[in-house]
């Protein structure tokens, strides 16, 4: 998705960091990438970014804000 979570390989290891991708299926059998997640130890979302680092669109940030809900997630740190 052209942006680099190989600087984060480190911090996965520890466990400090985890890093989720977002991917729609629209229209059915097409997969659509959104965005990468990435969450702290913590449970605090520090940030979601599209191809090219964009920001994530509304209805992706309210896809991430429900899953965030529905797993104890503590919300955003920067989005």
């Amino acid at each position: 998705m052209h942006h680099c979570v190989a600087s984060y390989k480190r911090l996965c290891v520890s466990g400090d960091v985890s890093i989720w991708s977002l991917a729609c299926e629209y229209p059915l059998g097409q997969v659509n990438k959104g965005v990468t997640i990435e969450v702290r130890r913590s449970g605090i979302i520090m940030q979601c970014r599209g191809f090219a680092n964009r920001p994530a669109h509304a209805n992706e940030l309210a896809m991430i804000r429900r899953w965030a809900h529905e797993h104890g997630l503590s919300g955003f740190g920067s989005e």
